[in-house]
């Protein structure tokens, strides 16, 4: 029975499987296949690796046949020799190939990680959706289901470290996210959330029930309005809006940004635990998104707002916005 599932050295192509997926675990607190960088870099270093056994095993066939002298016995061909070593009926040869496309495929196929650029808010139609921006900070694969009061109208796996944009039509929803366990690691409206007017509706269920949910404004019509909303999924990660209109010149130096205290330039902090719509202080100005690089010049709008995701359990120190600040500044990276 073990003859039929590998031969001669075919057993290596699990074991360079298990070791490629417990390797990279070491490095991923998420190890399901939900996260797809994950399992795309553990398939990719099991392709190289059989790739290497399956050149050795050409190169051990060559050596076999230079090797016999024999003339009433002559040693078998290279293909021959090279096949006889096989995973599950499959030659090792073929398992590069194969482990290559699924690695391929889960690169290809994970949700988009790239972080966006920041824009001046837009003008939108009151008629227009509300654009919905999914942040997961953290290392875990989230599930975020947003419920209507018809439904759900939109699920969407958050792999680590990664953003993703929905719009979402002006109403009042549920937002649920759990972890690849089921847990429920956000819930918004959270259980401690007051009846504001504003932020929350109540409405009755089928049997009368009372149920609080969160509403969803449409986009205003002002156009230095910034009407993107925010939800941080993982529950754990506040966010901060930083006026760093004083750097966005190219004379500042990452010395400069570094001996700031950036805890003075704070002039919002939002609570992870609810939607987070930012605005500008003064009604005016730009605000970059969490993954927007810092620019060199003010423009017309007179300030610059950066938003950051801070973790909820710490205090935001000076240091952690200035860390956070040199990586979104291009003009730094060779440096």
């Amino acid at each position: 029975m073990i003859y039929i599932v590998w031969r001669r050295s075919g057993i290596l192509v699990l074991v360079f499987l298990g070791l490629s997926f417990w390797i990279l675990g070491q490095f991923y607190k998420d190890q399901t296949a939900h996260n797809h960088s994950y399992m795309a870099w553990s398939f990719f270093s099991a392709a190289v690796a059989t790739l290497l056994q399956s050149v050795l095993l050409f190169v051990m066939a060559k050596g076999e046949q230079t090797g016999s002298a024999s003339a009433e016995q002559p040693p078998p061909s290279t293909w021959s020799s090279v096949r006889g070593h096989s995973f599950f009926a499959i030659p090792v040869v073929f398992w590069p190939l194969i482990l290559g496309a699924a690695s391929a495929w889960f690169f290809t196929s994970g949700s988009g990680t790239s972080s966006p650029a920041g824009t001046d808010a837009a003008a939108p139609a009151e008629t227009e959706p509300r654009m919905i921006n999914l942040l997961n900070p953290s290392g875990d694969t989230l599930f975020c289901t947003i419920i209507g009061t018809d439904g759900v109208v939109l699920t969407k796996t958050n792999y680590p470290n990664s953003y993703a944009r929905k719009k979402i039509d002006a109403d009042v929803y549920e937002i649920r996210v759990t972890n690849a366990k089921g847990e429920v690691v956000l819930h918004i409206p959270s259980a401690d959330a007051t009846a504001d007017g504003k932020k929350f509706s109540v409405r009755k269920d089928s049997a009368g029930k009372p149920e609080l949910f969160r509403i969803i404004d449409a986009p205003t019509d002002d156009a230095d309005d910034y009407d993107d909303a925010w939800i941080n999924v993982d529950g754990k990660h506040d966010m901060v809006l930083v006026d760093i209109t004083s750097i966005c010149n190219d004379s500042v130096t990452e010395k400069e940004i570094e001996k700031t205290d950036w805890t003075q330039f704070i002039r919002e902090t939002y609570s992870g635990t609810d939607l987070i719509e930012p605005r500008c202080p003064d009604g005016t100005g730009t605000i970059l998104d969490t993954g927007a690089d810092i620019p060199v010049t003010v423009g017309k709008s007179g300030h610059v707002f950066a938003l950051f995701a801070v973790p909820s359990d710490k205090p935001v120190t000076a240091g952690m916005l200035a860390d956070k600040i040199v990586v979104r500044c291009p003009r730094f990276s060779g440096e």
